[in-house]
């Protein structure tokens, strides 16, 4: 035999682990475990402050015809779309079983390809938890819209989010005001359509720049006597320096009839609007991350913004996604920002995962707001995203313990902090009370 082949061989022989050195992974796994298992079970123990929803009222809830496709618009229709959905089902909703059938065979064959993103997590745990469903399939399509519109009943948001213990939401509704107290009203975006500004010019002959900014502000000051806590704004619609005397210049165009350059329009006005903000202590909640073009959707556009309105609170959602890290230095550099892990969990659950572990590394920890569903009127769903924040938190923490950068008193105020403390400071919701311990 080779002897020099058979050392050569040796050498890449594995040798078996020491016993002493088995028992201590057994241990750290044993300790990673119930440090997982305290933390989740301590975060059902917290109220919750949903800090992001779009949700109608109950009494219109109420008269909608529900079907499985409802829980997939928020937000796995995209991915349906992505996988070959034809583009028309988007946005449409089934209204009878025969309308639930056609939408389910079309969709049928494109599940597989998607039932295992972050998109569809938090629709199956809420499936489960509520119908006792595992998955979508032939036997249970209609079975779960049968469930839904049997639950579809007044009371039915109070059931659902008391069940999460979410006591206060941040919406974004053109219903507000909702007869339910916790729903705090966050101004929904307002864009400034063409139709609509061109209408205001021809309205209005004399008016100027100036009177469309009185418009705007006199549109804050009401939404702030409606009780907003916030006003809505996309990164993509500040992608420039704002110029009032190009503004000007297109307010010309548009009450002469000549081509407008809108964006140069657009940029003033929301620009304006944000340092308006302060003026009527609104936080600017801005938009960032995930949408068509991501070039215009990247938190690095903010920082622009954030320098020129140092006393407007800004809040920036979703993680940026994917630009975490970019999103991350908004809040490390700026006392007057905070960042949203809003819709996070749901694009993402390892980018958020391994983001938020970043982010302890980078930003104060009172700059974080741990949770907004994001979502349009199905409070289970919500419970599903909310089940996702929890478990991801409760990870990140988890390994911060074993590597001994935490203790587990340490990782329940982060909890406390994230899900409830922060929002609520964020937002001046001084009206709730503050959970013990």
């Amino acid at each position: 035999m080779n002897m020099d082949r058979l050392k050569g061989r040796s050498r890449k022989i594995s040798m078996p682990r020491g016993n002493g050195e088995v028992r201590k992974r057994k241990h750290e796994v044993e300790i990673m475990t119930s440090a997982f298992a305290e933390l989740r079970a301590y975060a059902d123990t917290l109220p919750i402050i949903d800090a992001h929803e779009h949700f109608i009222s109950e009494p219109r809830h109420v008269q909608h015809y529900l079907s499985f496709f409802h829980y997939l618009t928020s937000y796995l229709q995209w991915d349906l779309y992505s996988a070959g959905m034809p583009k028309e089902m988007l946005w449409h909703y089934p209204t009878n079983e025969d309308e639930e059938t056609r939408w389910f065979e079309a969709i049928e064959p494109l599940w597989p390809y998607v039932k295992h993103g972050s998109y569809a997590r938090p629709i199956r745990l809420a499936w489960r938890e509520f119908y006792g469903i595992a998955d979508l399939t032939r036997s249970t399509y209609l079975e779960i819209g049968r469930q839904m519109r049997h639950n579809n009943y007044p009371g039915r948001y109070d059931a659902i989010f008391n069940q999460a213990r979410i006591c206060a939401i941040i919406n974004q509704s053109p219903d507000h005001p909702f007869d339910d107290p916790r729903f705090i009203y966050g101004r929904p975006f307002q864009y400034f359509a063409e139709a609509d500004l061109t209408a205001f010019f021809a309205d209005h002959p004399s008016a100027a720049l100036e009177d469309l900014l009185g418009e705007i502000d006199t549109s804050l000051r009401a939404a702030k006597q409606r009780g907003a806590r916030s006003a809505k704004f996309f990164s993509a619609n500040l992608m420039h320096p704002p110029d009032a005397d190009r503004a000007a210049q297109q307010v010309a165009a548009i009450k002469q009839g000549r081509p407008v350059d809108w964006e140069v329009l657009w940029t003033f006005l929301y620009d304006y609007s944000i340092g308006q903000c302060r003026v009527h202590d609104l936080v600017a909640a801005i938009h960032t991350g995930v949408w068509t073009d991501l070039n215009k959707q990247t938190p690095e556009l903010i920082f622009p913004v954030v320098e020129r309105h140092p006393e407007t609170r800004f809040d920036v959602y979703h993680m940026g996604m994917p630009y975490v890290r970019q999103c991350a230095f908004l809040g490390k550099n700026y006392p007057n920002v905070s960042l949203n892990l809003c819709w996070a969990y749901a694009v993402s659950e390892t980018i958020a995962q391994q983001g938020l572990d970043e982010w302890l590394d980078l930003v104060p920890v009172n700059k974080l707001i741990g949770f907004g569903g994001d979502l349009i009127t199905i409070p289970e769903h919500v419970w599903g995203q909310l089940a996702v924040a929890k478990e991801v938190i409760a990870r990140v923490l988890t390994e911060r313990i074993t590597r001994q950068r935490l203790d587990k008193d340490e990782a329940k105020m982060l909890m406390r902090l994230w899900f409830y403390e922060n929002p609520k400071r964020i937002y001046q919701l001084d009206h709730l009370e503050s959970p013990p311990g």
